[in-house]
């Protein structure tokens, strides 16, 4: 029995260690998602004034509202 407590305690440790490693790339993974969200807001403003900058100004459509 003793030689059994003993196998138990290092897979206990192993699963605290696992369950923090997911933990750790759960945040990576949303930091990449902010990271691209915000990347995607700016580009999708630099189209946007592009297209408001190219466009006649006599045409009725409006780009100020996004």
């Amino acid at each position: 029995m003793i030689g059994q407590q003993a196998d138990q305690r290092p897979s206990t440790i192993s699963r605290r260690k696992k369950k923090s490693d997911s933990t750790g790339i759960q945040v990576q993974i949303m930091a990449a998602e902010a990271r691209m969200s915000v990347e995607m807001q700016e580009s999708i403003q630099r189209t946007y004034a592009k297209a408001k900058e190219l466009r006649p100004k006599n045409t009725t459509r409006s780009y100020d509202k996004p």
